[in-house]
């Protein structure tokens, strides 16, 4: 229940941060902060093979920007 706090208030803060950046386009996209929230927050305990690690990251950062909600732009 914990961990299910702490990933809600994280994503709230990455909002935040997509809603407060530059206008001129200068700040991080959706994608990139994504990608490293995804890297963070999202594990597993089991080993992944090589050849799958590019599919498994880009499912996590799918995932994780599916919580960062289709009203941030990209």
């Amino acid at each position: 229940m914990v961990h299910t706090h702490v990933f809600l208030y994280l994503t709230a803060f990455a909002q935040e941060v997509l809603k407060h950046r530059p206008a001129d386009g200068s700040g991080i996209s959706k994608h990139d902060l994504a990608s490293v929230l995804a890297t963070v927050m999202v594990r597993s305990n089991k080993p992944v093979a090589e050849k799958y690690q590019k599919l498994v990251h880009t499912r996590r950062t799918a995932f994780v920007m599916h919580f960062l909600g289709s009203d941030a732009p990209a």
